[in-house]
């Protein structure tokens, strides 16, 4: 796959990524952490290879991998590889219960992540009014076989912005034994 992908004109390093992300998509993940560590061989500064090594399997990951992410961090100058930075460290930390880490590193890097792409009232709003046109009764039901749910049962739709706490109210909604 990789001399395939070279002969196309694309670099090793990308070649390294591509089949990391392949190998991650197919479950096998020490593949993949061989192919993004190929990828760091190739170019050390690659910011792509230690965020899939960190969210791959971060238990497997020894800190030096972290300290390079920490220490270049304050340096890189593209926004999107500060956030790409950031929340493998977060995660990082998190696996390790270092959670005081974990909490500096989302900080960091939600700022980083509203800088690259800042709150817009507007936007949200269209996306709300979207959304409310687009999910109507007649709509969820064409989605839901007419014997799923008992008559008794109301659909709960959960909608909200990412990293609001839909996830949470999901989980917890889930976790009732009368939500079925």
């Amino acid at each position: 796959m990789l001399d395939a992908f070279r002969n196309t004109g694309g670099s090793k390093v990308d070649a390294c990524l591509m089949e990391a992300k392949a190998r991650v998509q197919l479950g096998d993940k020490s593949s993949a952490m061989a192919a993004f560590r190929q990828a760091l061989a190739e170019d050390q500064t690659c910011v792509d290879a230690c965020y899939g090594l960190l969210n791959t399997d971060a238990r497997s990951v020894d800190g030096a991998d972290a300290a390079f992410l920490e220490n270049t961090w304050h340096s890189l100058g593209a926004l999107r590889d500060k956030v790409l930075a950031g929340f493998a460290l977060a995660h990082w930390h998190e696996v390790r219960a270092n959670f005081n880490e974990q909490l500096h590193w989302l900080d960091l890097t939600n700022e980083a992540r509203r800088a690259l792409r800042p709150f817009d009232r507007g936007t949200l709003n269209g996306w709300h009014d979207l959304t409310r046109r687009f999910c109507t009764f007649e709509w969820y039901s064409r989605l839901v076989l007419p014997d799923a749910l008992p008559e008794s049962v109301a659909p709960i739709l959960i909608c909200g912005m990412p990293r609001s706490g839909t996830t949470l109210i999901e989980q917890t909604l889930a976790a009732c034994e009368s939500v079925t």
